[in-house]
């Protein structure tokens, strides 16, 4: 079952994400990520298919009526052979706002309307690892700030990959996950001061 999104092993039947479901509650949805948006990990937030590395038609899929996406850039912006329509005009035809930049990324609100805020500073279609992030870099807690809205998926992809950074990386993704969620201090010099 390995690859699959939202479907299950013979990849007829198709999942609803919770996502969905809160939707349908009334509750606005944001997925924010520190990997690619395609990448299968927050896609599973919004994406059904048979394949996790379908980047293309899980970008397709973004345009799913969520109100917000933030974070890493698309993978397979063109489709995977390169000549299919460019994934940002058919996001901004499903009435999605592209914001990247970090002024258009800080400038946004809860009445911005439905938006896929890209970072402009990211590294291969992710963001920097937190620990090696510039101070003036957005980092994963500018998307998801009080401006905007209460995120169901935050996903931090690169803190799997921390570990081989050493443990200073690791203890800052902690604390920056902390932050995401509103859980404590997210004052770094605080922290290093406290540890």
């Amino acid at each position: 079952m390995s690859g699959v999104i939202n479907m299950d092993e013979t990849k007829t039947n198709i999942y609803t994400p919770i996502t969905e479901d809160l939707q349908v509650q009334g509750y606005k949805i944001g997925i924010v990520t520190s990997v690619p948006i395609t990448h299968a990990t927050p896609a599973a937030y919004y994406a059904k298919v048979a394949s996790r590395n379908d980047a293309y038609e899980i970008g397709k899929q973004l345009a799913s009526g969520f109100d917000y996406f933030g974070g890493g850039d698309f993978d397979q912006k063109n489709g995977p052979k390169g000549t299919d329509q460019l994934i940002y005009e058919i996001v901004e035809k499903a009435g999605y706002t592209i914001a990247n930049t970090k002024e258009e990324i800080l400038a946004l609100n809860n009445r911005s309307g439905k938006v896929v805020a890209i970072d402009p500073d990211n590294y291969e279609a992710a963001l920097d690892y937190e620990i090696d992030r510039e101070a003036d870099e957005l980092g994963l807690a500018a998307h998801r700030s009080g401006k905007l809205l209460s995120t169901v998926g935050t996903k931090d992809g690169r803190i799997r990959y921390a570990y081989s950074n050493g443990g200073g990386t690791c203890g800052r993704y902690r604390l920056m996950r902390r932050c995401l969620w509103g859980i404590g201090s997210c004052d770094m010099d605080h922290r290093n001061e406290h540890p």
